[in-house]
């Protein structure tokens, strides 16, 4: 008797109750943004970073692969990470 194995598939989140739309309201995700945006410094390729306070940089080729992969993600639709 030959049985198929698949990869398991992980257990769906429950709905939010009744009036738990979003968890900030968009004030409260604006302010952590600008928070966010003053102390986490943008990350860019080393060939394009002009400034060392305010960014990082990392290595051109590993830069440009992290790239590729985010945008055949988002052009693709899919949001798992492998």
């Amino acid at each position: 008797m030959a049985s198929s194995v698949s990869d398991p598939t992980p257990p769906g989140l429950p709905p939010l109750p009744p009036g738990h739309g979003d968890y900030f309201t968009k004030t409260q995700w604006t302010v952590l943004m600008s928070l966010l945006d003053a102390t986490i410094p943008s990350i860019t390729a080393v060939s394009n970073k002009k400034d060392d306070k305010t960014q990082l940089g990392i290595a051109d080729a590993g830069f440009n692969e992290i790239v590729s992969k985010a945008q055949a993600k988002v052009i693709s639709g899919r949001t798992s990470v492998r």
